[in-house]
């Protein structure tokens, strides 16, 4: 199990161009402008910084009381519990993508027949707060990450018991759209030596692969 995620070098970085003209002629002024001349600057300021506080990107994300709550924190210093279902029993492998834009994890449910919390979903969220949810056609998502292309995600999913295949999709983030889709035939499983991936799975899947078994 992940407890936490991590990227140090998340942040905001406002368009130099913009704030450089804008102190540089703060610093010729010679004698205070009438408010008129002076209001558009001031407004084009806020405008920006608050995007950029808004926009600020995660830094890290804690799992909290064992998996029951996931705290998120972001470059600027803040820290927010990240959202949860009603029927959600906890938080499981938090990971935030490269361009420190996204962060997510999986939906741990309990009462689904067996005696421990299974992972029904995948849940992602961007720096502006909007969430994301996906999940396979059949069974419990076991694994995820974030793609080498930062605006999607990749995850495995099978049934939780008995001799099953095992299904991949890359998911496009905003849409939901399946970008690739391949399956692992029980009859492929069978052959699967320790952790080492099948020959037959394809590149891009290969880290979700990585990822289930790195938890188990």
């Amino acid at each position: 199990m992940s407890d936490s995620a991590e990227n140090p070098k998340a942040g905001c970085h406002p368009p130099y161009g913009f704030f450089g003209s804008v102190y540089s002629r703060a610093r010729k002024l010679r004698r205070p402008e009438p408010m008129k001349k002076r209001l558009p600057i001031l407004l084009g300021v806020l405008l920006v910084t608050g995007a950029c506080a808004q926009a600020t990107g995660f830094s890290r994300a804690s799992l909290v009381d064992n998996g029951n709550s996931l705290m998120i924190y972001r470059s600027s210093g803040s820290g927010a519990l990240a959202p949860k279902f009603p029927d959600q029993s906890g938080f499981d492998d938090p990971e935030i993508s490269s361009d420190h834009r996204y962060i997510g994890w999986l939906v741990m449910q309990s009462g689904l027949g067996a005696s421990y919390s299974q992972p029904t979903g995948l849940v992602v969220e961007g720096v502006h707060g909007h969430t994301h949810q996906f999940a396979g056609s059949y069974g419990m998502v076991y694994g995820w990450c974030f793609a080498a292309i930062s605006n999607a995600v990749t995850f495995t999913y099978s049934l939780p018991h008995g001799r099953t295949p095992q299904s991949f999709d890359m998911r496009d983030i905003r849409s939901g759209r399946v970008l690739q889709h391949f399956e692992l035939t029980a009859a492929q499983l069978d052959h699967v030596v320790g952790d080492a991936a099948p020959r037959e799975l394809p590149q891009w899947a290969r880290c979700a692969w990585i990822n289930v078994r790195s938890h188990t």
